[in-house]
């Protein structure tokens, strides 16, 4: 099978899989979402840069 093509059809797969997490969420209310947090932590060594390394 053509490595692409699985690729794709992978990518399609969880594309579906999130849409479908997302809606049940917002219909639900269960899962609360919040695009603010989320961005917020995406980076968790940003201030990692400024810690001097131990000689």
């Amino acid at each position: 099978m053509d490595p692409a093509l699985l690729t794709h059809h992978l990518e399609q797969i969880d594309k579906k899989i999130i849409r479908k997490i997302i809606a049940t969420a917002a219909k639900d209310h269960v899962v609360p979402v919040y695009p603010q947090a989320a961005s917020s932590r995406s980076n968790p060594n940003k201030h990692t840069s400024k810690r001097k390394a131990p000689r």
